[in-house]
């Protein structure tokens, strides 16, 4: 029979935990951030309009941004749906960002009950006080009680409103839903630097000298150099070395034996050319800023060097970018500019990581 007690006592204790849980539930509001990346932002976006139109889920705002790749989306959904949405979301592609937030409401909607409570007792104080007040003898007292009722009943609309919103805030969940494609595709220049990317590379250097002076250097270098691309809106920087092709005289000890170079730099695509978004010739301008450094069996020279230059992107995927640019270098240096300024073209292929 203690036995018998006991289970019960056990099983009324447990129902009553599991109750008082479920009356918490009740006030416990939830809202999640979502960033998903994924391998083709056109599927994903029809997939995800699929989802949505088959759930009936109601959208507060929708971005898509077809140059960036990017898609955004505000949704709202039942509360008790939102972790099944998040799972569904989440088989497009590689998480970047999960982050759900939970918060208990039950206090602010006390606190709310609590000022509606008294507005509503002020209320009916100023309508009995109303009452009392002949408008014709003491038309002051009854604009002023007048004009208190208004007050109260402006105040008590603003927290029956407050209301409804944490309890609408309770039952239903927000998602903010951001979608990017893993992708390289439609470089763009948006800013001084946009998203950053690893891609390296590599790039052959051809540099004709236009007036060369055999006392300094020859008349043709070649050479090749890495090309490193840091950024969506390919901004990259470069260090090679240059060896001579042609004009090379060693018996003249002050001509350089190699070039060593460097220099940072910015593409752009033209506004009405495609704006790089074709897999295959798409021309572009833009400029390094950078230095030599020319050694010879005598001495070592450093000067710095300004190349703008105009290119094609012979072709380009979501993996790899093939350039060609023709460009005009010309030192920074008076005493340079004149013999070591000269035509360059360079032949570059830049691969994702």
């Amino acid at each position: 029979m203690k036995i018998l007690i006991s289970i019960i006592l056990c099983i009324g204790i447990l129902t009553s935990i599991f109750s008082q849980q479920n009356d918490y539930n009740e006030y416990f509001a939830k809202k999640a951030q979502l960033h998903i990346l994924v391998n083709d932002i056109d599927l994903a976006n029809k997939r995800i309009n699929g989802i949505i139109s088959e759930l009936s889920l109601k959208v507060d705002a929708i971005n898509i941004d077809n140059q960036r790749l990017v898609s955004e989306y505000t949704l709202v959904t039942d509360k008790e749906k939102l972790d099944s949405l998040i799972q569904r979301f989440e088989n497009l592609g590689s998480i970047d960002l999960k982050n759900i937030e939970t918060r208990n409401n039950i206090n602010d909607l006390e606190a709310n009950a609590f000022e509606v409570e008294y507005l509503e007792s002020r209320k009916l104080k100023y309508q009995q006080a109303l009452e009392q007040v002949d408008p014709e003898a003491d038309s002051e007292t009854y604009r002023s009680l007048w004009n208190d009722i208004r007050e109260t009943e402006e105040q008590l609309y603003q927290k029956r409103k407050t209301e409804m919103e944490l309890r609408d805030d309770v039952q239903n969940s927000t998602l903010v839903f951001k979608v990017s494609e893993k992708t390289v595709q439609y470089l763009n220049d948006q800013g001084d630097f946009p998203d950053f990317i690893n891609m390296p590379g590599l790039e052959t250097f051809l540099y004709v000298i236009e007036n060369p002076e055999k006392e300094i250097s020859a008349d043709i270098y070649a050479g090749g150099a890495l090309r490193y691309m840091f950024t969506m809106g390919k901004s990259f920087f470069t260090v090679g070395i240059l060896k001579p092709l042609r004009g090379r005289d060693r018996d003249i000890q002050g001509q350089a034996n190699d070039i060593v170079t460097y220099s940072i730099g910015k593409d752009f695509y033209p506004r009405y050319l495609g704006q790089g978004k074709r897999t295959y010739f798409n021309p572009y301008s833009g400029f390094q800023l950078g230095g030599m450094v020319l050694t010879s069996e005598e001495e070592i020279t450093h000067f710095f060097t300004a190349e703008p230059h105009l290119g094609l992107e012979i072709f380009k995927n979501k993996y790899i970018i093939v350039d060609f640019r023709l460009g005009y270098l010309f030192p920074l240096d008076e005493e340079k500019v004149k013999v070591m300024r000269g035509l360059t073209n360079n032949f570059s292929v830049n691969i994702v990581f």
